[in-house]
């Protein structure tokens, strides 16, 4: 990583961190997921090592600034869940934006993020509860990472893919990605 990369990473971290306790200190933490927006953008916008490091990065640094989210086991699962969403939709979207246009682009590659991260930490909280002699059905999973996530997931795909374009078109076709430096 660059310099360039190094401070786009710290950027979305620092955007990360100050979301949070804006949306929980008027009741919509839960509601508008405002953590999940830092490594998805910084994926979209930077590439899939970018996002990959804010994601694994912002948990712990909010941790340590903010004291939330809790360290273990909610900090754990939500570095490898943010961790995979900067990854997939980086990565995705190097692959797709010249093929399929900025908006599809965004959009796949969203939904494609959010479902391995979930998935990903799913597969954690079941690795968890099993350590711990409890049990993580798939009507748990179900419940915490899509139906009680539901009201942010949609936020996300309205917001980000317009965001995505906005952006994205207002520099003509001069990405981030780009690494002409």
């Amino acid at each position: 990583m660059n310099t360039k990369s190094i401070t786009q990473v710290g950027v979305f971290i620092a955007i990360g961190i100050i979301l949070p306790p804006v949306f929980h200190a008027v009741g919509l933490g839960n509601i508008v997921l405002p953590m999940h927006f830092a490594p998805l953008l910084c994926g979209l916008f930077s590439g899939p090592k970018e996002g990959f490091m804010c994601g694994i990065i912002l948990p712990i640094a909010s941790f340590i600034i903010m004291a939330m989210p809790p360290l273990y086991p909610v900090g754990i699962s939500m570095c490898i869940e943010l961790s995979a969403y900067g990854f997939v939709i980086g990565l995705l979207m190097q692959r797709l934006l010249l093929h399929i246009g900025v908006y599809l682009s965004s959009m796949v590659a969203l939904i494609s993020a959010m479902l391995a991260g979930r998935l990903l930490s799913g597969v954690f909280y079941f690795i968890f509860f099993q350590f711990h002699g409890e049990v993580y059905t798939w009507s748990i999973f179900l419940s915490t990472m899509f139906i009680k996530a539901l009201p942010g997931i949609i936020i996300q795909i309205i917001i980000i893919p317009f965001l995505a374009t906005v952006i994205l078109k207002k520099s003509n076709g001069s990405t981030l990605f780009s690494r002409k430096e």
